[in-house]
């Protein structure tokens, strides 16, 4: 899959306008190498399937490795080989005894993650998930769509081969027939009635780009064993806005984003096969399960004894430095207090002493510290804590005022290279 960008410069200019940041650093410089890099890879996919014709018996296995390289920034460049999978189980025909598992695979994580869910199934439930797996429902849905579709495109059939082209008239009268039926179908299927607005979208408005979206098929035996695809996307953000709000286009910029995707997928290794699920063991696997039957098991008198409303339990804190002191990553501190504690702290003030009250500090009320200090105050009682600084007239400490007064952890600290921003995350300890 490769995503390509036509118009930097459009996106950029429209992204400073909407973020205000005029008359300063550019903000976004590398937007679109970044959202480049995101959506394009080069990866293998995994499918294992075993499905009953009723739908009402499911195993399937997924498995996905990627690999993406790329340079976002002269600051920034990468390159990650992931995997990651999910596995499904599901067997509706004893409604007595269902069977509904999960497991799947992060490419963050070390471990496997499993919840059974049929143990959370009731009847009611059931018989919902039934009504929608019902195989003639699904036939018929993926019928309407596609002969919706191939009415507004250009096709082509062979022997071994298929073909369309959509433009920018065709996806738009697509669109519209589309949402009504999508709309209609999902009253139906809630059995409810409702009256549908007419949300379509008006002609005129530009999505697609002059080569449209093209989609090319190849077929051995009937079997589709490759499938190319190019899309051609041009938004005008302003002519939608217009659209919607009957208001004029606020921005200089023109508000059209112009990328190109391309796709190519290659089907092999096609046949009967059986679903092969991971060994799950205590040693490689979370139970999902047990932490939510440990988190029912709560009632509502232990949150209110023991979890306090404030600090907050996140504290998370955007900055205009983070400067890095032998080691020590320095923080804000009105920042700090005044997003963990909100209204409950008040914070004074005066020839470089800051000095912070609330009745929600733990083991203290007053916390005092001075400008070139190494100590902060608790209730009148000196804790060492690093020299305090001030950069452009906020009050910095040492981290470790936090850490080791407060109890909190610090989860992050970073500087964000595209929108050149710092932020930092606390942790807070609860009882």
């Amino acid at each position: 899959l490769t995503f390509t960008f036509q118009n930097n410069d459009d996106i950029r200019a429209l992204l400073e306008e909407v973020f205000n940041t005029e008359n300063t650093t550019p903000v976004f410089p590398y937007i679109t190498s970044f959202l480049t890099s995101l959506f394009t890879y080069d990866g293998n996919i995994r499918i294992q399937t075993d499905v009953s014709h009723d739908l009402q018996k499911i195993k399937l296995g997924l498995t996905v490795e990627n690999n993406i390289e790329s340079i976002v920034s002269p600051n920034l460049n990468y390159a990650v080989n992931s995997k990651a999978g999910m596995w499904i189980n599901i067997d509706l025909t004893d409604t007595d005894n269902p069977v509904c598992s999960l497991t799947f695979m992060h490419p963050a994580g070390i471990k496997y993650y499993h919840i059974d869910a049929s143990k959370y199934l009731d009847e009611e439930i059931i018989s919902t998930i039934k009504s929608f797996l019902n195989r003639e429902k699904i036939d018929e849905i993926n019928k309407t769509v596609n002969e919706m579709m191939l009415k507004y495109a250009k096709s082509k059939s062979s022997s071994n081969s298929f073909s369309y082209v959509l433009d920018n008239a065709g996806m738009v009268a697509y669109l519209n027939e589309y949402f009504d039926y999508s709309l209609k179908l999902n009253a139906q299927m809630a059995e409810v009635d409702i009256e549908i607005d007419d949300i379509s979208i008006p002609d005129g408005i530009q999505i697609l780009g002059k080569d449209g979206i093209e989609c090319y098929y190849t077929l051995s035996n009937g079997v589709v064993t490759k499938v190319e695809t190019k899309a051609d996307i041009c938004v005008d953000i302003s002519q939608i806005y217009t659209s919607v709000s009957g208001e004029e286009w606020p921005y200089c910029a023109s508000g059209i984003i112009e990328f190109k995707l391309t796709e190519k997928d290659i089907f092999s290794k096609l046949g009967t096969t059986k679903v092969e699920y991971p060994e799950l063991t205590e040693e490689n696997c979370v139970n999902l399960n047990e932490k939510i039957d440990k988190y029912n098991s709560y009632e509502a008198s232990y949150y209110e004894e023991y979890v306090p409303e404030y600090p907050h339990y996140h504290v998370y804190v955007c900055c205009d430095a983070l400067p890095v002191i032998d080691g020590n990553i320095y923080v804000p501190l009105r920042a700090s207090l005044e997003t963990a504690y909100e209204h409950t702290v008040t914070i004074d003030y005066s020839s470089g002493v800051v000095t912070a009250v609330s009745d929600k500090f733990n083991g203290f009320n007053t916390l005092s510290v001075t400008t070139g200090d190494n100590c902060a105050y608790l209730d009148g009682n000196a804790t060492p804590i690093g020299e305090v600084i001030n950069i452009n007239g906020s009050t910095y400490v040492n981290s470790s005022l936090f850490t080791r007064v407060f109890g909190w952890e610090l989860g992050y600290a970073a500087h964000d290279m595209l929108s050149n921003a710092y932020e930092y995350t606390f942790y807070t300890d609860v009882p």
